[in-house]
């Protein structure tokens, strides 16, 4: 079972016609699912480890899936090349021949073992490609027999968007679906967080001044993002509904009383908590950078020149502000994500590292593979020089660490 109570994205199959084996690590729940609901949603017929009946032998249900699959298809991430129980399964289903397909979800170093024996195997490298490329990779790659046989044709269906209306024939589902329109916004249904939609395609990421994130051009996939920092009253359902206490509320909210701020004294670890209970993830630190500055390079998310105004932070000396603003008001991007500038800190996915960016992938990047400090992005109302809330600055602390001014934000790519 995951290690979180994330909603499944669809039964396992249980016929008989041939049918794709999913293995990952159950840490990687959030990565995972999307994914696999996709697949489902496209036609194919998935079996993960989630129609395991209860009662029934683990090992055997297991075993007996590879062998009867058609294909057999990992998703590669740290946690997967760490977990037994996908080497494993891996090494099992290699040595039946199974046709063997490897999606790496993130950037990650194989072990010796598993180099050897995956070295030769068809690996899609997802973390390389855009989302549009992606799946018309897979769909490519993943052989038409694995599908539902399409239903006959019927009339066309309607799909409408923000300000985008058309029609399209309905046939059978493809992965490689139309991504919404450039600022759609969405609901999460869990924290009831309002998502915007950021465009798949390039931006212009970081600063000729700035060695740890030099000027570049870097590609991302299409994603949604809160438009807004998670607030104190979200943070509480969050609690509420986990049955864990609250941090401790710092003098400038007492008791939590102002429940339309951001939460802070959050670590990390809490804020992947938080993610994993809502169904999200933190952005990597070139999703928050192009949700705060957009794609023209901007030194701020406003323009180019420092106006103190446009954002929460201190005037003339650290901590002058007084503490957090009610999330919505400053800092607003082009894409109309609140508070990339100042507020809080925001917690990013990635680990830091101050050499990383210089040769670090032009596409999807992910984040060193491992470090001692993970990314914290946008200034606070604790600082005030105009260098600390440039979009394209950086700073890392260690993941344990809470403090009054950092607090994070969600992501999730599908």
């Amino acid at each position: 079972m995951p290690d979180v109570d994330l909603p499944l994205p669809c039964d396992a199959y249980t016929g008989n016609e041939p049918f794709i084996f999913v293995s990952y690590a159950h840490k990687d729940g959030a990565l995972v699912y999307p994914e696999i609901e996709r697949l489902s949603a496209a036609g194919y017929r998935v079996w993960y480890d989630e129609g395991i009946d209860p009662g029934n032998e683990w090992p055997e249900e297991i075993a007996l899936a590879i062998k009867r699959c058609a294909l057999f298809l990992v998703y590669v991430t740290p946690n997967a090349v760490q977990s037994k129980n996908v080497r494993n399964e891996i090494n099992f289903a290699l040595n039946r021949g199974k046709p063997f397909v490897a999606i790496h979800l993130v950037q990650t170093d194989l072990p010796d073992g598993l180099e050897l024996r995956m070295g030769d195997i068809h690996a899609i490298l997802r973390y390389r490609m855009n989302e549009e490329h992606y799946y018309r990779k897979v769909e490519k790659t993943l052989p038409p027999i694995l599908k539902v046989a399409p239903p006959a044709p019927v009339t066309s269906i309607e799909v409408v968007e923000p300000a985008v209306k058309a029609t399209v024939p309905a046939s059978a589902a493809s992965l490689s679906t139309r991504d919404p329109a450039p600022g759609a916004t969405k609901i999460n249904p869990i924290d009831g967080a309002e998502m915007i939609w950021i465009p798949a395609g390039p931006f212009l990421m970081g600063d000729d001044d700035r060695p740890d994130n030099p000027r570049r051009s870097v590609i991302l996939s299409g994603y949604w993002i809160y438009k807004n920092l998670v607030t104190v009253g979200q943070y509480k359902q969050y609690c509420e509904a986990t049955k864990i206490a609250m941090p401790y509320s710092p003098g400038f909210n007492t008791g939590w009383q102002k429940e339309e701020h951001p939460i802070v004294n959050v670590s990390w670890d809490d804020a992947m908590g938080y993610c994993k209970w809502a169904g999200v993830a933190l952005p990597t630190e070139a999703q928050w950078e192009k949700a705060a500055r957009g794609a023209d390079g901007r030194q701020y998310p406003w323009g180019n020149k420092w106006d103190a105004d446009k954002a929460w932070c201190s005037k003339k000396a650290w901590g002058d502000s007084g503490g957090t603003a009610a999330v919505g008001v400053y800092g607003i991007s082009p894409f109309g994500c609140s508070d990339m500038a100042g507020n809080v800190w925001q917690w990013c996915a990635d680990w830091y590292d101050g050499d990383y960016m210089r040769s670090a992938p032009t596409t999807d990047p992910a984040g060193p593979p491992a470090g001692d400090r993970r990314v914290l992005r946008g200034g606070s109302w604790n600082r005030y020089r105009p260098d600390y809330f440039r979009c394209a600055g950086r700073s890392g602390s260690g993941p344990d660490v809470r403090d009054l001014d950092v607090g994070f934000r969600c992501a999730r790519t599908s």
